[in-house]
């Protein structure tokens, strides 16, 4: 009786490159199923700290709202224990806001003319102040007499003007700050307070402090940053 063929198996070899691709893959797949995963942390991390910078910003416009705006900057620190989120500390810094001189203004303008003669396509520089309405005022010191008159008053008023808007618009920077996957990441919202009563104040000789019950008016916007500075999502605003 004739002996059965006997099958062929792999070999060493082949074994050994099937079960190198095999590993090459579960270390891929493993790889993004923890990439994933952080990102799912960092997500819920940042809309943690989203609707906590979101409460902190109303606090300090109620602050604001009861006490006015301060002659002097004012900075403070903290963090949410309160919340129960005590992981998360936040920094805010109340500040008057500069307005640029009037030649500083007039530079922009001044640039903006020159990038629109010069410039390629006719474009204009980088810094001008555009077609703006604020360009077409700076830019009234040429023409006829009417114009020259406007821009003299213009000047005349240009200083009342800005100690009026500087005092009555603060600037709010709020910093939140937090760990994710061991890196540090912050979220940074900007707001402007603006008080009309400070407008009174001001044009009267009042102080830059006015009394509760004042209206304020907010306009605001967010960045988030991790630790490796790359700008991010910016955010949106809070509100």
């Amino acid at each position: 009786m004739r002996r059965a063929r006997s099958q062929a198996g792999f070999t060493l070899l082949e074994t050994m490159i099937a079960l190198a691709i095999l590993f090459a893959a579960l270390v891929v797949l493993v790889g993004r199923t923890a990439a994933n995963a952080w990102l799912g942390e960092r997500a819920s991390r940042l809309g943690v700290a989203t609707e906590l910078s979101r409460m902190e910003m109303y606090e300090i416009e109620g602050d604001l709202l009861k006490n006015g705006f301060q002659e002097l900057d004012q900075e403070e620190k903290g963090d949410f224990s309160d919340q129960g989120w005590k992981d998360y500390q936040w920094t805010y810094k109340i500040e008057k806001v500069e307005l640029p001189s009037l030649s500083n203004m007039e530079g922009l303008a001044q640039n903006d003319d020159n990038g629109q003669s010069g410039g390629e396509d006719g474009q204009a520089g980088s810094g001008g102040l555009g077609d703006s309405p604020l360009a077409s005022l700076m830019a009234m010191g040429g023409g006829d007499q009417s114009a020259a008159a406007g821009a003299s008053f213009i000047s005349s008023q240009f200083e009342l003007i800005s100690k009026v808007l500087e005092g009555a618009i603060r600037k709010v920077t709020l910093t939140v700050t937090w760990q994710s996957g061991g890196k540090d990441e912050q979220l940074v919202t900007t707001c402007y307070f603006t008080e009309p009563a400070a407008v009174t104040q001001t044009i009267f000789g009042g102080g830059g402090g006015g009394g509760g019950g004042n209206n304020t008016n907010t306009n605001n916007n967010t960045n988030t940053n991790t630790n490796n500075r790359s700008s991010s999502n910016n955010s949106g605003g809070i509100r």
